[in-house]
Order: structure tokens, then C-alpha cells, then sequence
């Protein structure tokens, strides 16, 4: 976790005491879930209602075996509680960027 550092309108030390209190209870092991992948994983959550975090990544990368590969997927508007949404080529045209990329076209290998 990288936490906020102060609260507006609060003294330092409150902030500090009020952000503790909070980071301790989002990380209560009731709350979490650490999955710890192997090759061939897909891991998927909603930022809509997950707080996640992740390892430091490795830098000056250049072998795939040391790649992490992440795929950001949007989705516009409140959730869907059914699907197909039906959205409107011309928005799909729009805001859906980019194909497929795979590791190696990534590192260029």
C-alpha cells in the first residue's frame, strides 16, 4: 500500500492517527484476498468496489520471463447487472483503443 500522507483540514498527526487506523482496517486478513500466480493465471477485479495493489516492478526489463503483463478494461457508465449492454458502434469506435499487443511486440523481442 502507498499510503496518503496527510488529510485536508487535519493536523499532521491526525491525519497520520485517522490513515493508520484506516490502512489497518482495509488490511485485515477478512478483507483480503493475495493471490499468488503461476504461469498461465488471469487475475480480473472491479477498482468499482476493490482496492488492489501489487510487488514492485522489476525495472530495465528484457527478458519476458521477467515481464508483467497488464491489460487495462473499462467499462463505461454504472455497472451492468446484464449483459450484452448493446453499446453503439460509433462510441465503441471511439473509446475502445489499440488491439491485442502480446509480451514480446511489448519488449520488442
Amino acid at each position: 500500500v502507498r499510503p496518503a500522507i496527510e488529510v485536508d483540514g487535519m493536523s499532521m498527526e491526525d491525519s497520520r492517527t485517522l490513515l493508520d487506523r484506516l490502512e489497518a482496517h482495509c488490511l485485515q486478513p477478512r478483507f483480503r484476498y493475495d493471490h499468488h500466480h503461476v504461469a498461465g493465471d488471469v487475475t480480473i477485479w472491479s477498482n468499482y468496489m476493490s482496492l488492489h495493489n501489487s510487488p514492485p516492478i522489476k525495472s530495465n526489463i528484457t527478458s519476458i520471463d521477467d515481464a508483467r503483463l497488464l491489460y487495462r478494461l473499462s467499462c463505461k457508465g454504472e455497472p451492468a447487472v446484464s449483459l450484452p449492454r448493446n453499446d453503439p458502434q460509433e462510441w465503441l469506435d471511439e473509446h475502445i483503443a489499440g488491439g491485442y499487443t502480446t509480451p514480446g511486440e511489448m519488449l520488442k523481442l
